[in-house]
């Protein structure tokens, strides 16, 4: 789906692809459609459970020696999977005049998977109605 971003178009299908290459994260479905906006790219995303730990022990957590299990795992792997998407900014950044937000919002242990809402619009559109889109998806999802 295209976009309109200020004097721009932008297609939907491109930011998704360029961030299940430059990510661990991986496109469930894009919502665009649902925001029942023309000026906003959405997408359903998933991380994996192993993608996460990875990155935990990168970071010098020894998930084996239970320093980080039950709840709080599961925290660190929402945070954890927040700021990659907060990454994705640095990723799309030649997209002048545009704002992100990335929300994970549940943990699937059936799947072993976080899964997390991706926004993108112009600058114009402002944060208070961006975060509405997000809130109208989250009941849909």
């Amino acid at each position: 789906m295209y976009v309109p971003f200020g004097n721009e178009m932008v297609d939907s299908e491109e930011i998704k692809l360029k961030i299940e290459e430059l990510t661990p994260f991986k496109c469930i479905a894009d919502l665009s459609f649902a925001t029942k906006r023309e000026d906003v790219i959405a997408l359903h995303l998933k991380i994996e459970e192993e993608d996460l730990k990875d990155i935990l022990e990168e970071e010098g957590y020894d998930l084996d020696d239970d320093q980080v299990e039950g709840e709080d795992l599961v925290e660190e792997f929402l945070q954890l999977s927040d700021e990659i998407g907060i990454d994705i900014e640095n990723i799309l950044e030649e997209i002048k005049y545009t704002m992100f937000r990335t929300y994970s919002y549940n943990y699937d242990a059936g799947n072993k998977e976080v899964k997390a809402i991706f926004l993108m619009a112009h600058k114009d559109l402002g944060i208070k109605k961006l975060n509405d889109v997000l809130g109208r998806l989250l009941k849909q999802v």
